[in-house]
């Protein structure tokens, strides 16, 4: 999946700076550094995230990702960026804050019915204290997480600092030239972990799983291409998002991101066989909330943008 990602991005970014018109004023030196580590911190992340989900399973991976990416980019928001932050975005985080913790908490807290799925299966938090679930599979995955949420924490602040006109100039890179450097790393790790590990066993690792899995190549190709194609689509969202919100709203939006996922999933996947994807009170609950969350960040950040540009316009009539 790295590798479809990243390849993905780099022919988009191709296309994008092809189609675009030519850039007035090219990348200084700085520029060029900071898009470039964007791209080591990115490709480093991902991989770390796809290592931890494979020992954790969807639940608990995006889970830890989102709250840990929130606590951490919020600690860097404030204490790196130096940003103060409004009563309002404080309690937006909170919220989304809670709604992540509600979907943590043992499922049996929702559920009087002892014969119940619901309070049988505890939640993937409680999965990870609860002694008798212990095993090092859930530490290591949890461990690679937290990882991938500090360097995204850390890209997010590099981004930030790639916007921010003192290295800008007031005229920050455009979106298909950021993204041809990012990408250009992250293809180049894939493209080498796969010519030194994957061909070498590609049999055993590629072959035999897709001719044991029934799926034709056909297929096969066709869901890697729309994974390519909708991640490409979600990084130029979240780009936007930063540019408006900063790295700390792209946190929240993961999140929320996350809920949408809880509620798509019931509404497309939800079957008797399936019940573990079916929404219940708890995970209705944590969504809610978490929602609401990501919508009051967005109102705050509206508001506070507002007071910044009202401030200013006085500034501006008292000089003259």
């Amino acid at each position: 999946m790295p590798c479809v990602k990243f390849l993905a991005s780099l022919i988009f970014a191709a296309f994008g700076k092809l189609n675009s018109p030519p850039v007035a004023v090219p990348a200084n030196p700085r520029q060029r550094r900071l898009m470039g580590l964007i791209g080591v911190l990115d490709a480093a992340a991902y991989v770390s995230f796809c290592v931890g989900f494979s020992y954790c399973g969807t639940s608990l991976s995006n889970l830890v990702l989102a709250a840990a990416g929130q606590l951490f980019t919020a600690l860097a928001t404030r204490f790196i960026l130096k940003k103060h932050l409004s009563f309002g975005q404080v309690a937006a985080i909170g919220c989304v804050a809670l709604g992540l913790c509600i979907r943590a908490l043992p499922a049996s807290y929702f559920s009087t019915d002892s014969t119940s799925p619901n309070f049988a299966s505890a939640s993937p938090l409680a999965n990870l204290i609860n002694i008798q679930n212990y095993n090092n599979d859930i530490l290591y995955g949890v461990g690679f997480i937290l990882v991938s949420a500090i360097l995204y924490s850390a890209l997010g602040v590099t981004y930030e600092a790639l916007m921010s006109a003192s290295v800008s100039g007031g005229t920050p890179p455009p979106y298909p030239e950021i993204l041809w450097h990012i990408s250009v790393v992250g293809a180049a790790g894939a493209l080498g972990y796969q010519a030194l590990v994957v061909f070498p066993k590609s049999q055993e690792l590629l072959w035999a799983p897709m001719e044991a899995s029934g799926v034709s190549y056909k297929h096969i190709f066709l869901y890697l291409a729309g994974f390519g194609a909708l991640f490409n689509v979600h990084m130029f969202v979240q780009s936007l998002v930063f540019k408006s919100q900063g790295a700390l709203g792209v946190s929240l939006i993961t999140a929320v991101r996350g809920a949408v996922i809880v509620v798509v999933a019931a509404a497309l996947f939800c079957s008797p066989e399936k019940k573990n994807l079916c929404l219940n009170k708890q995970n209705g609950i944590s969504a809610a909330v978490t929602t609401i969350g990501g919508f009051a960040w967005a109102l705050a950040g509206a508001r506070a943008k507002k007071n910044a540009s009202g401030g200013e316009k006085k500034m501006k009539l008292k000089k003259k």
